[in-house]
């Protein structure tokens, strides 16, 4: 009968914090990325005179203004958003 063979041990690596810096940014992109058109469409609902639907606005805002007014906005949102996400990963 063969002698068991210890676990191998599993060597941890710690990330740096540029990288820490770096992804924490990278990960604050990519949700604002996601949010923001739904964020546009809540907004336009919100000022809308009579009742609308998410589909139905989302819809509209993409058939009249094109599909990149729902990033409308992005950029200084994602300039504040990007550097505070990546220094609480700090």
């Amino acid at each position: 009968m063969a002698a068991a063979q210890a676990p191998a041990q599993v060597q941890t690596q710690r990330t740096g914090n540029a990288a820490k810096f770096v992804i924490g940014g990278l990960s604050g992109m990519g949700a604002t990325m996601v949010v923001q058109p739904l964020d546009l469409v809540k907004t336009r609902m919100q000022l809308a005179t009579g009742r609308t639907s998410t589909v139905s606005t989302l819809m509209t805002v993409a058939r009249q203004e094109g599909v990149t007014a729902l990033y409308n906005g992005y950029a200084p949102r994602e300039a504040w958003r990007a550097g505070h996400r990546a220094q609480r990963q700090l």
